[in-house]
């Protein structure tokens, strides 16, 4: 049905229009919908890339890594403990709502899930987390020591350090607030006297930077058997920060 204004323009019933409108909008819905499942399908083989991947490289040291993605709405995408990736598929593949309820979680995961939850909350920007218990990582977070400006990488974790975080019982209230403070600015820091945790856009990106970690952990408990490496000045830091456009504050993760 159409109507003749006072103009003779031929316009459409407003009915006509209004399903038409609404057509489109289900279209639209239709279309995130489906590119959403895409990404999550994504995601979840992602993730498995990463545990395999940690394990086959000896990043895990035999406890499997733990690693995460945020999904819009609240809810994240995490790793089921205790798998080395080689027997999962898509579907083993956990996903979590952001309701805190743990009844139907294993132990460990339930105790992940307090460190990534809490992560996610503070930092927004954060996408995807991965823990693990890499050999030269836990080595160096059990002398508590934070890794200092003795090479140019460390800039990558986003700062002039790679801070180690005060000791506290895993997932307890103090380690989470304790690990969030030595994230401050940061896209990594050593677990004291555990292992190291990366933060970044993608489950990949958390992946490298955590190579990142382990390889400049191991340098620099090679470095100080050997004696004081001598460290980047603030000054020189700043420009490598510059140089790699890693500084945290201006970065896109």
């Amino acid at each position: 049905m159409t109507i003749t204004s006072q103009y003779g323009c031929i316009q459409r019933h407003p009915d006509k229009v209004a399903n038409e409108i609404d057509l489109t909008a289900r279209e639209r819905t239709r279309a995130r919908s489906a590119a959403e499942r895409e990404i999550e399908r994504d995601l979840r083989r992602s993730l498995i890339q990463i545990v395999l991947d940690a394990n086959q490289s000896g990043m895990s040291d035999g406890t499997p890594g733990i690693a995460s993605a945020r999904l819009s709405g609240g809810s994240l995408l995490i790793t089921p403990p205790d798998s080395t990736g080689a027997d999962l598929i898509a579907d083993d593949i956990i996903q979590v709502g952001p309701a805190v309820e743990h009844d139907n979680y294993s132990d460990r995961l339930t105790r992940e899930l307090v460190l990534h939850r809490h992560i996610y909350a503070a930092r927004h920007d954060v996408r995807a987390i991965l823990h693990l218990d890499s050999p030269a990582a836990a080595a160096l977070a059990s002398l508590r020591k934070d890794i200092p400006a003795f090479h140019e990488t460390v800039a990558l974790a986003g700062g002039h350090s790679i801070r180690c975080s005060e000791y506290a019982v895993f997932a307890s209230q103090a380690f989470v607030e304790s690990v969030t403070s030595a994230l401050t600015d940061r896209r990594a820091c050593l677990l004291a006297n555990h292992g190291q945790v990366t933060v970044a856009s993608t489950p990949a990106q958390a992946m490298m930077l955590a190579k990142t970690v382990e390889a400049l952990s191991d340098r620099f408990l090679r470095a100080t058997a050997a004696g004081s490496p001598a460290l980047l000045s603030p000054l020189e830091m700043d420009g490598v920060l510059d140089m790699y456009g890693t500084a945290i504050n201006s970065a896109t993760m």
